[in-house]
């Protein structure tokens, strides 16, 4: 049925419903016809009504319709040739009292079903002037004899106000429909305008996001631009305070004016800037991860980027005793650059907060998880209290007094970032004494 449309008029809702209306009318009627046709010759009834040229034509017209796609046209053209063979028909079938007659009211209807609700009144007219016409027909000198048997059975007035009872019934019709249908098209219009206003503001809305999202860009650019002049102007005194306390360690050294006091309040002066300057460092490496520009990401076997990290972390492995557990890593589209640090930061936490009395055993391997890799780092540590667990991933969250573990507490933050960075997730389950799992899940492919 949709072949039959042109080509460049599917957008139009309604009058797409009213072209699909058309072309089933027209397949029908060339059905029907030729059904009934093929029915007339097998039996030999011998019909007077010609349904095989009506098939043909009704044919034809698919075919025009598909090059003119005007439904006013096509519509009366074929309303026309049904009313001119059923017109022609009535004349010898009965006049009045025929079925043809009977069957010319469905013309209007169809024309207005098809064409619109002032056509199909312009045909019921044309309808209702052939019935007057064929009532006048039964008082004449050639038809009475011809009509002589209908009459004796009702009055022709009986047929004359069936006829004009069909007509209204039909015209009623066509009021319902038409006051149902101008109720639909207003509230079509009134919620067609509800929809452009909300497109209208979804539309200024997406430019308030883009506009928000190009300044959101731009402060973050200045921020990282920011946070790198700030790191430099900040580690410059910091290195300065670091060589002067050095400087003077060594200058009471060597004039012995070294007490007890001395040494430890500078001892508290360079442990405090070296601390100072480490959070400087990690502070300014979170700043970078906020960067807009498009990272590089690149296929990575992630058992590699674990092996660098882990002669990285060599000399706190051996010093604390580390038992390293490890399965084998899938090959990932990552940023080599960032994800190191996850594998180092969550191994590092793990040998800070061991156990003192037993010895660290670290556990990383991984899981496929439809589109992702879900991997785990898991170790048998002091834990961490469930109250805690949806805080750890904040920039600046310490649990731990800078006495009892030191660091900056950005750590694990970053790591988040660079997972985020990754389209994953990051989580932890752990309990006090019994040690820490930390999840994070990586695509396996990145989508453009």
């Amino acid at each position: 049925m949709d072949w039959f449309i042109p080509i460049g008029k599917k957008d139009n809702f309604h009058q797409t419903t009213k072209f699909k209306i058309l072309i089933g009318v027209l397949i029908f009627i060339s059905s029907a016809s030729m059904l009934l046709f093929i029915t007339d010759k097998y039996y030999g009834m011998n019909a007077e009504f010609p349904f095989l040229l009506l098939a043909i034509f009704a044919i034809g017209l698919l075919f025009l319709f598909k090059f003119t796609g005007s439904v006013r046209i096509i519509g009366h053209c074929m309303i026309a040739v049904v009313a001119f063979f059923l017109f022609k028909m009535s004349l010898v079938t009965g006049g009045i009292f025929s079925d043809d007659t009977i069957s010319l009211f469905l013309i209007p209807l169809i024309s207005f079903i098809i064409v619109g609700f002032k056509d199909g009144f312009l045909w019921m007219l044309g309808c209702i002037i052939w019935a007057i016409y064929l009532h006048s027909l039964v008082d004449s000198t050639a038809q009475i004899e011809y009509f002589r048997e209908q009459t004796l059975v009702f009055d022709r007035n009986y047929y004359l106000m069936g006829s004009i009872l069909n007509i209204a019934s039909i015209f009623a019709v066509f009021l319902i429909f038409q006051y149902q249908n101008n109720k639909l098209i207003k509230k079509l219009k009134v919620k067609q305008l509800e929809l452009e206003k909300r497109n209208h503001e979804n539309a200024i809305q997406k430019l308030n996001l883009k506009d928000a999202q190009r300044k959101l860009e731009n402060s973050n650019r200045e921020l990282e631009q920011y946070a790198h002049v700030t790191s430099h102007d900040l580690k410059q005194p910091i290195r300065t305070i670091n060589g002067f306390a050095k400087l003077l360690n060594k200058h009471l050294t060597k004039n012995n004016k070294h007490d007890e006091r001395s040494s430890e309040m500078l001892e508290m002066i360079l442990k405090s800037s070296d601390n100072m300057y480490r959070f400087v460092e990690d502070l300014l490496s979170y700043a970078k991860l906020t960067a807009t520009e498009d990272p590089s990401f690149h296929k990575m076997d992630l058992d590699s980027v674990l092996d660098n990290v882990l002669l990285d972390l060599k000399n706190q492995i051996d010093t604390n005793n580390v038992t390293i557990e490890r399965n084998n890593l899938p090959t990932l589209e990552v940023v080599p650059v960032k994800i190191n640090q996850i594998f180092q930061n969550i191994i590092s936490n793990a040998i800070k907060f061991k156990k003192k009395e037993d010895e660290l055993i670290v556990k990383i391997s991984c899981e496929k998880k439809g589109r992702h890799w879900q991997l785990i780092i898991e170790d048998n540590g002091i834990g961490i209290e469930k109250k805690y667990q949806d805080k750890i991933f904040a920039p600046f969250e310490k649990l731990h007094s800078e006495k009892e573990y030191s660091g900056s507490g950005i750590g694990l933050a970053t790591c988040k970032k660079i997972v985020d960075l990754h389209r994953g997730q990051i989580w932890v389950e752990s309990e006090i004494d019994k040690g820490t799992k930390f999840y994070f899940t990586l695509e396996e492919g990145r989508s453009n």
